[in-house]
């Protein structure tokens, strides 16, 4: 931005920027860009609200215990939780505005970040597939700005960037459950629930629901205003999810049999939508996944492939991923052999859906998985996620993508042109 127009901007008279600034009818990151414009705007532009609570606090819920399937003492312990914080993240992803020299191959010209803002207006960087911040990372990455021998873990650092250098465009929203609870000194503390995804919605009335998946499947709904959570009556006791969505203004949620309900916003009537499928008990268990991709709601199934057997090495089998696409109407999953230009990224907590010719370097039709839990390998030095690929157009699948290579750059690490300040903590 020219320094001279920005000068210009910033002597605006207080009372022509409050009329502005009321008129405005703006997105969240277009009003943050708002602010970043001069500190007299951003004295007048208020930080716009990102939580639920009537005055702009975090929405507290009851926990969600009466949900949740009980675990041996032995086998599980949590603290008394006293009730839960929803919070909102949500994944952007940034562009320079400028065209990026250099090897394409070397760098990507975007990065997906999740971003989770705390009440003061401070953001925290998220991992888009998990439930961890930076900084719960233990493992040493070195910077763009560094000596090989300077190394510092992910929570040793902050990092801000300057939204009017970059494009930015919000792709999807996330939200989360976090338990809270007292420590043996009265003190409040928040801590990770067992709650593994979270969706939200709106009934005809406006009213607000919260759907919630447990680690181990079970599942239940909680609404405005309501004391406690209600387990959902499916019909099938011991009945199990393995994902959830909010789709067409009601929850969703399928099973290992593939079978799919979908429960009302404001009665909590559970609808068959789609009956068990026929399913080979062996592979039954692998994890299946909802993702809403241009108005319609997708189901990706990994599965191993037929008769690939762990190879010497100790590698499990080659996983496939098998793509349907809800026809409500005729109460059935339909295969889908091609997902066009748009490329699905699955995982636990997160699933979303992005065009492959908005971002230069995506591959269309293909389907990228991000497990949970640690892997083995290493990209220089830092531990990944296990993660994986498909493609539907060659058919080809690998059991492990090494993260901060080929698609996954574009989440980790940050990409060489993006310019951000960070300040090294003593430890």
């Amino acid at each position: 931005m020219d320094s001279s127009a920005s000068s210009r901007w910033s002597t605006l008279p207080r009372d022509i920027l409050e009329g502005v600034t009321k008129r405005l009818d703006c997105t969240r990151i277009q009003i943050l860009k708002l602010r970043a414009v001069c500190s007299a705007w951003r004295s007048i532009v208020s930080i716009p609200a990102n939580t639920f609570g009537p005055n702009g606090s975090t929405l507290k819920l009851p926990y969600p215990d009466n949900i949740l399937e009980k675990r041996p003492l032995h086998v599980f312990t949590h603290p008394d939780y006293v009730c839960c914080l929803l919070k909102e993240s949500t994944i952007y992803c940034v562009e320079p505005l400028t065209e990026v020299l250099g090897d394409p191959k070397s760098s990507v010209g975007y990065w997906f970040a999740k971003i989770e803002e705390t009440e003061s207006g401070k953001v925290r960087l998220m991992d888009p597939f998990s439930g961890l911040t930076k900084e719960n990372f233990r493992d040493n990455v070195i910077l763009p700005q560094q000596r090989p021998d300077e190394r510092c873990n992910f929570g040793s650092f902050t990092l801000a960037i300057n939204l009017l250098d970059y494009r930015v465009t919000e792709v999807v929203k996330t939200y989360d459950l976090v338990g809270v609870s007292f420590d043996e000194s009265g003190e409040l503390q928040v801590n990770s629930s067992r709650i593994k995804k979270v969706v939200v919605g709106y009934d005809n009335n406006s009213k607000f629901s919260v759907m919630a998946l447990g680690n181990r499947g079970d599942f239940g709904v909680w609404k405005m205003a309501d004391n406690q959570w209600v387990k959902v009556n499916c019909g099938r006791k011991g009945k199990f999810l393995h994902d959830i969505s909010y789709h067409n203004g009601r929850f969703y949620g399928v099973d290992a049999s593939k079978t799919i309900i979908a429960v009302d916003l404001s009665s909590l009537e559970v609808t068959l939508v789609v009956p068990p499928m026929v399913c080979n008990t062996t592979i039954a268990y692998l994890h299946k996944y909802l993702v809403n991709s241009l108005g319609d709601l997708y189901l990706i199934h990994r599965r191993p492939r037929h008769q690939d057997l762990a190879d010497a090495n100790g590698n499990g089998p080659t996983i496939d991923a098998e793509v349907y696409k809800l026809n409500e109407e005729q109460g059935k999953w339909i295969s889908v052999k091609s997902l066009g230009n748009q490329v699905m990224f699955v995982g636990d907590r997160c699933c979303l859906s992005v065009s492959a010719t908005e971002f230069v370097g995506l591959k269309g039709n293909c389907v990228f998985e991000v497990e949970e839990y640690r892997s083995g390998h290493y990209v220089g030095d830092f531990q990944i996620w296990n993660a994986s690929l498909s493609d539907l157009e060659d058919q080809t699948a690998a059991l492990s993508l090494r993260f901060g290579k080929g698609c996954f750059r574009s989440f980790w690490p940050p990409p060489t042109w993006l310019e951000y300040n960070y300040e090294v903590r003593k430890e």
